[in-house]
């Protein structure tokens, strides 16, 4: 069953992730396939919009020009197993 963002339950972890998101320029969420890592940074951060690196074209421009990406896309970023470089 599949729930939409408004149903989410609150992760013990949100508070945590607010609090860091005020000291630290990036965050890192880790954890397995389908725990909730991208709903919990869409929650709370979408405001910023969001980038999923699954798509080849925008993998490309992350991997042509990594700072560039960043910089013309501060937001929150999904499957980065896609492409390592950024986290470089």
């Amino acid at each position: 069953m599949r729930y939409s963002m408004q149903r989410m339950i609150e992760r013990k972890i949100a508070d945590d992730l607010r609090r860091l998101a005020s000291t630290y320029k990036v965050l890192t969420i880790l954890g397995p396939r389908q725990a909730g890592k991208s709903t919990i940074a869409k929650t709370l951060f979408g405001n910023y919009g969001f980038v999923n690196l699954e798509d080849s074209a925008i993998r490309r421009e992350a991997e042509e020009d990594p700072k560039g990406f960043l910089i013309n896309h501060p937001a929150p970023l999904s499957s980065m197993r896609y492409s390592d470089v950024l986290l470089l």
